[in-house]
């Protein structure tokens, strides 16, 4: 379990969401049109452009690569570290989280996110993907670890936001929501039970939606490398821009801007 204790001068935790990056060994290889390792750079040069020294961490959110491949993990890593912030990752339905780790291992600053503590909040990785489908489920044993953490930041008295993958509310875009993460009954009650729980932070929809549910609220992250059009049901149906998201934390609440370029 990785744990930090971490606060801004003015009591504000800023922290970038990059997700999605889909990168291939080959640089110049497209996806749906889309050259990614080119949309991540240009997303890299305008976030150290315009917010330069404004972040104190970068959360990765899941497929990073989109070939599973060494070097298109040696590409990203090249491209996070240029934020000079330390990062935390989790993987996604389109990575091979070992030949991720054996590259990510290999930074000082990039770190897979297990648990981060900071002064009034905790940031709790759940592990959503299963090898050969991109539909997201927990496992067992998985979710047992999960609860544990999330016990004692109750017990601690944080609040909680989770970090996943998948998103678990449908987002009304048929080609992503047939692969959200499926009903984990145990997942939702300790969701429902556990009012500490105040944010689900997410990627894999490639798009920006905020759903509201009962004691918390589910944010997605826009990829870098294209948006799936909302409402569509078929692949080539996007919006070529690039996205990540802005989130504030302090004592008492939580607040998120998108930007996209």
């Amino acid at each position: 379990m990785n744990s930090a204790k971490m606060k801004s001068d003015d009591g504000i935790l800023n922290i970038l969401q990059i997700t999605d990056t889909h990168l291939f060994s080959d640089k110049s290889a497209t996806l749906h049109g889309n050259c990614t390792y080119h949309s991540l750079s240009e997303t890299i040069d305008h976030i150290i452009s315009s917010y330069a020294g404004k972040f104190d961490i970068a959360f990765i959110t899941g497929d990073i690569s989109q070939d599973q491949s060494l070097a298109s993990y040696a590409l990203a890593l090249h491209q996070f570290e240029r934020l000079s912030v330390p990062i935390y990752w989790i993987s996604g339905n389109h990575d091979d989280a070992h030949k991720l780790k054996a590259v990510f291992n290999t930074s000082g600053v990039v770190k897979q996110l297990s648990k981060l503590t900071t002064d009034y909040w905790d940031f709790v990785a759940l592990n959503t993907c299963r090898p050969g489908t991109d539909t997201g489920y927990i496992k067992n044993d998985d979710f047992d670890l999960f609860s544990e953490k999330i016990k004692e930041s109750k017990n601690a008295n944080k609040k909680i936001a989770i970090i996943m993958h998948h998103h678990l509310y449908p987002v009304d875009t048929p080609l992503v929501d047939e692969c959200m993460l499926q009903s984990h009954e145990n997942f939702i009650n300790l969701l429902n039970e556990t009012e500490q729980i105040k944010l689900i932070i997410c990627g894999h929809v490639h798009g920006d939606y905020k759903i509201s549910n009962k004691n918390h609220v589910l944010e997605t992250c826009p990829a870098t490398c294209f948006q799936w059009k909302q409402g569509s049901s078929i692949e080539s149906e996007i919006e070529n821009k690039s996205g990540f998201k802005i989130h504030n934390f302090n004592k008492d609440s939580h607040r998120s801007s998108t930007v996209f370029i």
